[in-house]
């Protein structure tokens, strides 16, 4: 499974999103949908809208050059209703994004990292095995370079995780901290990177 993983918060996200809808990606909610057909979020207003008020971390990205099929929603019931959601690796091909958002331990804020990936293959909906295509690839490629760009890598634990530039100057001079990655670190890297 090819991923990115990254910390951002508002600002970054912003920013990251902009850039996959200048790419000319649609951005699909993981939602529990009441009826057969998922939302296709069309602008950035909407996508920022759904991550800050309804606290979804999850979201398909799909692509005509790459998404051939659409997404394969299933049901189940949850609270003595059937809903519907999306299921993973069907349909599509699609990239999955995850954000995180803010949580307390111990007295302390923190931001977890999220990330953008794909899978080598997918189901289509008659169940067929469908491998990724190079466009999906080099689309993935293209946001790959410019979060590279637009952030400082961190290698921790045997990974590298880009921070959003904005992400270490306001965790820096707020209250937060970024999880697994202490504010002395951040204090280095700001001084490193001249940020």
């Amino acid at each position: 499974m090819a991923d990115l993983n990254f910390y951002f918060n508002k600002e970054d996200k912003t920013d990251f999103i902009s850039k996959l809808y200048f790419e000319g990606f649609k951005i699909v909610p993981d939602l529990d949908y009441k009826i057969s057909e998922y939302l296709i979020l069309n602008n950035l207003k909407e996508c920022l809208y759904f991550i800050s008020n309804n606290r979804i971390k999850l979201f398909f990205i799909i692509h005509p050059k790459f998404s051939v099929n659409p997404l394969v929603l299933e049901t189940m019931k949850k609270n003595d209703q059937t809903i519907y959601y999306i299921r993973q690796r069907y349909g599509g091909p699609s990239l999955s994004l995850f954000f995180t958002d803010f949580f307390r331990k111990n007295d302390t804020t923190f931001l977890g990292h999220g990330f953008l990936s794909y899978y080598p293959f997918y189901y289509s909906t008659t169940s067929e095995k469908i491998i990724v295509n190079e466009d999906l690839k080099n689309i993935f490629n293209i946001i790959n370079k410019w979060v590279k760009i637009n952030s400082i890598p961190y290698k921790l634990h045997s990974r590298t995780y880009y921070l959003g530039k904005d992400t270490i100057k306001q965790a820096l001079s707020s209250n937060y901290s970024l999880r697994d990655i202490n504010n002395e670190k951040l204090f280095e890297i700001k001084e490193k990177y001249k940020l």
